[in-house]
């Protein structure tokens, strides 16, 4: 009997344990210092407040903690809890999640608003089988090319050294059907690699450019942007199981309420960020019409070699609905 009262005791003790008060650290390559980082900082503040102090986000921004995939690690180790990530890395945890960035895909930000409202549950689920709490997905902005040469249309691609970024398989798949040269890098060694000559064009939203000094090592941006960029925030399905059930609704109300708050945030974000570029001497490129219809139909020919593979046919099939 006494050694059950123990055992019981214990059990009750290291329940309650895991109950506490506790700091979740997630990693980002998102800089400190920018409008972005201080609202998921308020959000943070206002869960830790409404949870009495036991629910703590931490964020190491920066790219302090490492690449995408180095947090992405140590969340399985056990060393981080989550991060805030681009949707190439969410499309290697589940492949879906890289239809919202199938270039060419939207007519306007209210027509990708509609579209990710309508799969925003089938990417939770998708994610939660992963091992991952989705706590939303942030809007970034267009996404645009960028060069230290002027590119005047579709052709003037293959002559130019641009910028994979590393595990990216969507952006792999249009770069070998268009038959260009690409560069595997990181992304933290994207500035050093324009800078030493090692890759010349690059892709990202303004803010994104701005934000990562890009825009101090090219020349030119081409026009119109392709696609949109997205970004979401995850915590480990471990980590989010160790909240109790009443402080996972403030977490989800928070990080609901945040997403939509950040998206429209960065969206004029990004237009201040496009003018500070064109200020600074980047030099605006506009491709002709007869190359994004060229852009386009690949489009179509990538989505469909994509499906059944990274992207469920099922899925591809809605989506394509949706266009």
């Amino acid at each position: 009997m006494r050694f059950t009262y123990l055992m019981a005791a214990f059990l009750s003790l290291a329940t309650a344990t895991a109950l506490q008060a506790k700091t979740y650290k997630l990693g980002t390559m998102v800089p400190d210092g920018t409008k972005y980082s201080a609202k998921l900082k308020e959000m943070a503040k206002k869960i830790k407040k409404d949870t009495d102090g036991k629910v703590k986000l931490k964020f190491i921004w920066g790219g302090v903690a490492g690449d995408e995939r180095d947090v992405v690690n140590k969340i399985r180790v056990g060393q981080f809890h989550g991060g805030l990530f681009t949707a190439k890395t969410l499309g290697e945890i589940f492949g879906d999640v890289r239809l919202m960035e199938v270039p060419f895909s939207f007519k306007d930000r209210a027509h990708s608003q509609k579209v990710l409202a309508e799969f925003m549950p089938h990417f939770s689920q998708g994610l939660k089988a992963k091992g991952f709490e989705n706590l939303g997905i942030y809007e970034t902005g267009e996404i645009y090319l960028v060069s230290k040469n002027k590119i005047e249309n579709v052709a003037g691609l293959k002559d130019q050294k641009l910028w994979l970024y590393n595990g990216d398989s969507l952006a792999e798949a249009f770069i070998k059907s268009m038959g260009l040269v690409a560069v595997p890098v990181t992304l933290p060694d994207v500035l050093s690699s324009l800078s030493t000559g090692l890759i010349n064009t690059a892709y990202a939203p303004a803010i994104g450019i701005v934000a990562l000094q890009w825009h101090s090592k090219v020349s030119y941006l081409m026009e119109p942007a392709f696609g949109y960029h997205f970004q979401g925030l995850l915590l480990s399905n471990k980590a989010f199981k160790r909240i109790k059930p009443e402080h996972q609704k403030i977490v989800k109300k928070y990080t609901e309420e945040y997403a939509k708050l950040i998206s429209d945030i960065n969206f004029q974000e990004a237009g201040a960020a496009l003018s500070a570029i064109k200020s600074q001497g980047v030099k605006v490129v506009k491709w002709p019409d007869s190359d994004l219809k060229q852009l386009k139909d690949i489009r179509s020919k990538v989505i469909n070699e994509l499906s059944g593979k990274v992207l469920s046919k099922d899925v591809v099939n809605k989506f394509n609905g949706m266009m």
